[in-house]
């Protein structure tokens, strides 16, 4: 059985990374050329939206659980991986899902 600290800790961290998901994934949406890319990305975006939506719900909130400063990475390396999957101006959008969806997830 896991503890409420335990719990609120992975919740906080699916929180985040799925935020982290929406935002990537929501961000590319103006920049992707292909149709079928970018609807898949955008309808991907959203999902991951709603998974905020939901783990967010589900956040404990108690005197020592803050459900805002729940949401953070379990560890610093998160950071530098959502960095990495973004890419930059010449990482291409196949380069930019697969980062998303092979490496994040």
């Amino acid at each position: 059985m896991l503890s409420v600290a335990v719990t609120a800790a992975i919740l906080g961290h699916g929180c985040w990374l799925e935020a982290r998901c929406f935002e990537l994934l929501g961000g590319w949406v103006p920049e992707i050329t292909e149709p079928p890319l970018k609807l898949l990305a955008a309808r991907h975006s959203r999902h991951h939206g709603w998974h905020v939506e939901l783990l967010g719900e589900v956040l404990p909130s108690t005197r020592d659980h803050d459900p805002h400063r729940l949401v953070a990475p379990v560890d610093p390396r998160w950071v530098a991986a959502i960095d990495v999957a973004r890419g930059d101006a010449t990482t291409t959008t196949v380069e930019r899902l697969v980062g998303v969806y092979q490496v994040l997830l």
